[in-house]
């Protein structure tokens, strides 16, 4: 890495020496990328590598560069994504897949595509609705075999949500056998275990849920995706705390620390860290950390429209409070939670959360 980003910073340097102001800001697109995902250790946060896009956009556009231009929106509709801007990011993906299209830059048009799949899956977009667009951009997926794997596994999760696991599983068994047969077994660990996981979870198996999703975990990270891994840990601990090993799903959250895994920015993994190190908690004792870690996922969800996710943390803080005793509060949570879940359309977390309320006797209603 680090000698990547002295060839880049070099080649910055060299393009601007002869005012080759497209060159130059093509280098810096991946020279602030790397720098980025180097945050521990460069400083570079979010609102730094928005300013340099800002400063080049203009360049991509002033010279006709679509191919520049597509990269540099792809790099700034992560940005607003990783941020729990689905919907804002939607936007510049599907016009980064457009630029990269017109100039025939397949592997630049399968990786935003893959990020509009995303959006439709975390965003407030409903089920339904993702799943119809999910059936009008099928014929352009099977252009990269990565975007159509992730095609495959990310529909697996709508249909999961829709209680319709036996379409999922094979959606996901889909995705492993195309993954395999394009040499793309790094895909496994990243990817397909985790959505055959997260569909176990959804249809109540937490003990094949936690097959799938331990292997995924300690794959990714004897491979050094901690990005992945810090978003794969929170389900594995769900997992584990379905099947009441509260100790353990506590002391996986000291061993993959979300701190030492992605950048502060990472909302999704730094309010899934929370919520499931917070339930974990309340169960072992530590009430009093365990709902402010617990509030602290809901505050940072909040502000974004993960709104699955932000169920998922609504959901667990209404755990929490239960279990120190405040049953008024853990309904007002728990009903909350229902009403995001049912407005994305995900039904089985919402019947599952009934289900739960009807089992601590918690009015629902």
């Amino acid at each position: 890495m680090d000698d990547a980003e002295r060839e880049l910073a070099d080649a910055v340097r060299a393009a601007e020496s002869v005012e080759e102001r497209a060159l130059a800001a093509d280098a810096r697109v991946a020279l602030i990328d790397i720098r980025f995902h180097r945050t521990a250790q460069t400083g570079v946060g979010r609102g730094d590598v928005l300013r340099e896009l800002e400063a080049v956009v203009p360049v991509f556009e002033g010279s006709e560069d679509n191919a520049g231009l597509a990269r540099a929106l792809t790099l700034r509709g992560k940005l607003h994504f990783w941020n729990g801007e689905a919907e804002a990011a939607r936007d510049v993906f599907q016009r980064a897949s457009r630029l990269a299209e017109t100039v025939g830059d397949r592997a630049e048009e399968a990786e935003s595509l893959q990020y509009v799949l995303a959006t439709m899956h975390r965003g407030r977009m409903p089920v339904e609705r993702a799943l119809t667009r999910f059936d009008e951009l099928s014929s352009r997926t099977t252009m990269n075999r990565r975007l159509e794997a992730a095609f495959l596994e990310t529909r697996a999760h709508l249909e999961a949500m829709q209680m319709n696991f036996d379409v999922a599983r094979k959606l996901v068994q889909q995705a492993t056998a195309l993954a395999v047969d394009a040499g793309l077994e790094v895909l496994l660990d990243s990817h397909t275990r985790p959505a055959a996981g997260y569909v176990e979870l959804l249809a109540g198996d937490p003990v094949t849920a936690e097959a799938e999703l331990r292997l995924a975990c300690e794959g990714t990270e004897r491979a050094g995706e901690l990005g992945f891994l810090s978003s794969i840990t929170p389900m594995l601990i769900d997992a584990v705390y379905a099947q009441e090993r509260y100790e353990e799903a506590l002391a996986l959250t000291d061993r993959w620390h979300v701190d030492r895994l992605t950048v502060p920015e990472d909302v999704d993994a730094q309010a899934g860290w929370r919520r499931v190190r917070a339930k974990a908690l309340a169960r072992v004792g530590g009430s009093e950390e365990a709902e402010r870690l617990a509030r602290e996922a809901v505050a940072i969800l909040s502000n974004t429209d993960y709104i699955n996710a932000h169920a998922d943390a609504i959901a667990d803080l209404g755990e929490v409070l239960l279990r120190a005793g405040r049953a008024h509060e853990a309904a007002t949570a728990v009903r909350e939670a229902i009403r995001l879940y049912e407005l994305k359309g995900n039904v089985a977390s919402a019947g599952a959360l009934r289900a739960r309320l009807a089992e601590s006797q918690v009015d629902s209603r």
